[in-house]
């Protein structure tokens, strides 16, 4: 497979994903921690560290984004689980 290929391959595999994350939220998270973990496990070592601070990275953006009231999730907690 070309390298394009797999960019775009990955690229609509993104969105199936995140697609479903938002119509089936918290009802989905078994299935989102699995999908996770099996995406983490299937990176080389040397790529799972970086990949670990971009997701930390962003994390840390949509709670800033919650924080100044850009975005809004009913609930107790800053973000959703699911998010």
């Amino acid at each position: 497979m070309t390298r394009p290929a797999q960019h775009l391959l990955m690229a609509l595999a993104f969105d199936v994903y995140w697609t479903l994350v938002v119509m089936l939220r918290e009802r989905g998270l078994l299935i989102w921690l699995t999908l996770a973990i099996f995406a983490w496990l299937r990176l080389p070592a040397a790529s799972r560290p970086p990949a670990l601070l971009l997701a930390a990275a962003g994390c840390g953006l949509d709670a800033c984004w919650a924080l100044a009231g850009l975005i809004d999730f009913r609930g107790d907690s800053l973000l959703p689980l699911w998010m």
